[in-house]
């Protein structure tokens, strides 16, 4: 388990570097947006090193 920081954006990127964010995510971004405090719990099974090729794997 990791406890930190996730970036959320509004379109597709190339990772997290040099935010300091744990991992990026795309959903949260309009609740982000929506200025209003709000938590996210991630399950996250691919990374930068091992990107999921195929929806489903």
């Amino acid at each position: 388990m990791h406890v930190g920081a996730i970036s959320s954006v509004s379109r597709i990127g190339r990772g997290p570097a040099g935010s300091g964010a744990l991992a990026v995510d795309m959903e949260s971004a309009q609740l982000a947006a929506a200025g209003s405090p709000f938590a996210v719990c991630r399950a996250i099974v691919d990374t930068v090193d091992h990107p999921l090729w195929q929806l489903g794997t």
